[in-house]
């Protein structure tokens, strides 16, 4: 029986940034990690949906991409991309960052 082959494949490296309704950002990959723009898969763990942007623009519910609880996505990034992100409400979720290969 042939190898099945997976349409995402992690290269090692996973960060993550805490969601609060105050905007906050990470920067993935972290400087000098790609040349080139990156394949991350993001997870939204936690109870509450979140709102993100790659732009570097300070996330707002108004103005940002929503995900919600539990939801995996899979997004191309540019080189040194900055993420912000926010909760739509009081509590936290956890926003986690994995880079790898694929769709």
């Amino acid at each position: 029986m042939p190898m099945t082959n997976f349409p995402f494949q992690t290269n090692g490296f996973t960060g993550s940034v805490g969601v609060t309704n105050s905007s906050q950002q990470a920067s993935v990959p972290p400087p000098g990690y790609a040349t080139s723009p990156v394949e991350a898969r993001m997870v939204n763990i936690g109870t509450i949906p979140c709102f993100v942007r790659f732009d570097g623009v300070t996330a707002t519910v108004n103005n940002g991409m929503p995900m919600l609880p539990g939801v995996v996505e899979i997004f191309e990034l540019s080189p040194n991309a900055v993420i912000n992100v926010i909760a739509t409400t009081s509590g936290a979720s956890t926003l986690y960052i994995t880079l790898g290969t694929g769709t």
